[in-house]
């Protein structure tokens, strides 16, 4: 298939060139259609097609070779090792995560398309996962209940994807996410078809927080650039958001193969979230990025946001690397959803020098393995941080993945580190709000290798799978997955091993989670406390404090007051460093009073209205129902109002549809915030304890 490819690629002449100079402008989907999984017949988990298929290889810069060969690893166990950054910040070494997963599964075996290109998402109910070219629903103890092909999810815009049969198209590179921050699910994915020359991008997202809650799909034309057509296929799509907007980026080539540019859409959440998402999307897009350089950018890579969505430090960055540099450099998004978005570009400068990586040796078979080049494999924001994550070259490294740390608000380069003993690839990855914010980078960081001990080994995917068998094909995939859990926080991962399949040598995969580790903070808060890791992370987020003038207790039985609520949903979706009205909304909570600015801000964003006329109750205790109401307004309000969707069956007895806070308790319970005080109860009335609030302003906000 790949060759096949080619030659039909080559048959058409080279209509584009690079582009000078950045290009932007409006443009839109077609309209949405919906989509049920659970009525799709279920895909069968072997192969769809009888004849392999293999996925175009999307080289960035073809004809560059790596600047460093490959050569035998060095000897001893795989260590993670630091490189650059600032040494005045210290570097915590507390663990996020637990050592050793608590659940691991084998998931999908070889479809018969090659590479498999492993990713997944993980829901408050559901573990998602997706490779080429099939999506799977497993519950959260492994086991599948529903499977869908590419083809069957999208099988409602094939005629205008595929015109000439699906044999002739392929719908390929799904990437999947779960957007914590507004409770959604979303896959991106791009189709190309080999007669017609089409190349559309594909756009699914999930209508709840659940698998089952039923999904939109749309496509868009990808060789379109803001109104005019293109002769260009995208190849390489990546997805990210913030609270405002969706992020598409893929790189551009024409039908020569030759690489042209990397692309951007910008998709406001309003209306692939709204009530009504079967409308056309319209998206403001951009195109001819360059470095600095003069070196055209490709591969950006749209980051998923994480943590606090509405501190100042909380805009949004488009990240990518360049092969034979020692920089990043970042594109700061401005006014995303607004009539006239603007890209500010940053260098960030001081990384060691990097380059793209030699293709790999693999054990008693000739043929090295092809891993793409040094462009981003993960990227996450957190709390006025970048992580990011690739494949890389070193003179004395030459195959390793490399973590690199980045502090927006001052633009430096914080830390640099990379594995060393052994050859490594395909990062999965994502950053726990048990991370201590002192520490660099997470503990637990798991990656595709081909070495133990500095011999070749059957492909593995480290400290999760080892190989099994040794791999007779030349490419591996070109990337692995990684997600954060939204109620545990623990790391869900999903990569390739070398699978004996069906007689041959082919690719397997397999998750595993990694829970949450916190080290105490308080002395009344033991290990063994329901409690403990929500009370642990809020606290070292300076989301809550200790009660009282003591540093020591946490005091987790004790309720809170409306005031101190306040207080702590501010904190959850801000810094300190924010602006409030100076006149006082509210007759009991004047400008001395020590709540005064977050009962201020409470009330300018919309999220409460108070008590009673000119009244707030400040010192009155709060509820779980009316907890409810602050969490799913701090969440909802900025994007939809109090317009949002919810499930219409009672999740508790004690909540009917008639009950004042209903909707704002049953969104809570869907995003996986609450599961109530008891089987089948959510004790609306009762009194919220500091311990209660930790455990939902953590689900909430932070993980």
């Amino acid at each position: 298939m790949r060759w096949i490819a080619r030659c039909v690629l080559a048959l058409v002449p080279v209509l584009a060139s690079p582009l000078a100079a950045q290009h932007s402008g409006f443009g839109k989907t077609e309209a949405g259609i919906p989509f049920d999984p659970l009525q799709a017949p279920p895909a069968p988990l072997e192969p769809e097609f009888p004849e392999r298929r293999l996925i175009p290889e999307h080289p960035v810069r073809p004809g560059v070779p790596p600047r460093f060969t490959a050569r035998a690893p060095r000897p001893g166990l795989p260590v993670l090792q630091y490189l650059r950054g600032d040494t005045s910040q210290p570097a915590n070494t507390a663990p996020a995560l637990a050592s050793t997963p608590s659940r691991s599964w084998e998931g999908v075996v070889d479809t018969n398309f090659s590479p498999g290109d492993p990713d997944l998402a993980a829901g408050p109910e559901d573990v998602l996962a997706v490779v080429n070219s099939l999506i799977v629903r497993h519950n959260k103890s492994g086991q599948i209940t529903h499977s869908t092909t590419l083809n069957q999810w999208f099988s409602a815009f094939l005629p205008r994807l595929c015109p000439f049969g699906v044999r002739n198209c392929l719908l390929f590179d799904p990437m999947i996410s779960y957007d914590q921050i507004h409770g959604r699910f979303l896959i991106v994915a791009v189709s190309l078809d080999f007669v017609s020359l089409r190349s559309h991008w594909l756009l699914s997202a999930s209508r709840g927080a659940t698998y089952s809650s039923g999904w939109t799909n749309w496509v868009m034309n990808a060789a379109i650039n803001a109104g005019t057509p293109t002769p260009i296929f995208i190849d390489y799509p990546k997805m990210g958001y913030d609270s405002q907007a969706i992020y598409l980026t893929g790189n551009a080539f024409n039908y020569g193969s030759q690489y042209l540019y990397s692309k951007l859409r910008v998709i406001p959440k309003t209306q692939v979230y709204g009530l009504n998402p079967t409308t056309e999307l319209t998206f403001w897009e951009t195109w001819g990025l360059r470095n600095r350089n003069g070196v055209e950018a490709s591969t950006l890579y749209p980051p998923r946001l994480r943590g606090r969505t509405a501190a100042d430090y909380s805009s949004y960055y488009i990240v990518n690397t360049l092969d034979d540099s020692n920089f990043l450099t970042l594109w700061k998004v401005i006014n995303p959803t607004g009539p006239n978005p603007t890209l500010q570009q940053i260098q960030i400068d001081g990384l060691l020098f990097y380059s793209k990586p030699p293709r790999v040796p693999q054990m008693q078979w000739p043929v090295p393995l092809d891993i793409g080049d040094s462009g981003v494999q993960k990227a996450i924001l957190r709390d006025g941080h970048l992580y990011v994550t690739f494949n890389a070259s070193f003179s004395d490294e030459p195959i390793t993945v490399t973590y690199v740390r980045v502090d927006t608000r001052s633009q430096r380069l914080l830390a640099q580190t990379r594995w060393t003993g052994g050859n490594f690839f395909y990062p999965a990855f994502d950053v726990p709000a048990s991370l201590n914010p002192l520490a660099h980078f997470p503990n637990i960081l798991p990656v595709g290798s081909n070495t133990r001990h500095g011999q070749l080994v059957p492909l593995a995917f480290l400290g999760v799978k080892d190989g099994e068998v040794p791999y007779f094909d030349d490419r591996w995939g070109d990337y692995f997955g990684g997600a954060i859990d939204p109620q545990d926080g623990g790391l869900w991962v999903y990569g390739s091993f070398a699978k004996l399949f069906g007689g041959f040598s082919r690719w397997g995969t397999w998750a595993a989670y990694y829970p949450p580790v916190t080290t105490q903070r308080f002395e009344d808060v033991p290990p063994d406390h329901i409690f403990f890791n929500s009370i642990n992370i809020t606290s070292q987020w300076g989301v809550s404090t200790p009660c009282g003038t003591s540093s020591t207790r946490f005091c987790p039985e004790d309720t809170l007051t409306r005031g101190v609520m306040a207080e702590l949903v501010i904190r959850g979706l801000m810094d300190e460093n924010f602006a409030f009205p100076s006149a006082p909304y509210f007759s009991d909570v004047p400008s001395a009073h020590p709540r005064f600015k977050y009962v201020q801000k409470l009330r300018e964003l919309g999220l409460t209205s108070g008590c009673a006329p000119n009244l707030y109750c400040v010192d009155d205790p709060v509820t779980r129902g009316q907890a409810a109401v602050f969490l799913i307004r701090a969440k909802m309000r900025p994007l939809f109002g109090d317009a949002f969707a919810f499930p219409s069956t009672p999740y508790f007895s004690d909540v009917p549809p008639e009950h004042t806070f209903f909707r704002f308790i049953q969104k809570l319970r869907e995003l996986g915030v609450t599961t109530g005080c008891a089987e089948g109860l959510f004790c609306a009335d009762a009194p919220l304890t500091r311990g209660q609030a930790a455990r939902f302003l953590e689900r909430a906000f932070l993980n």
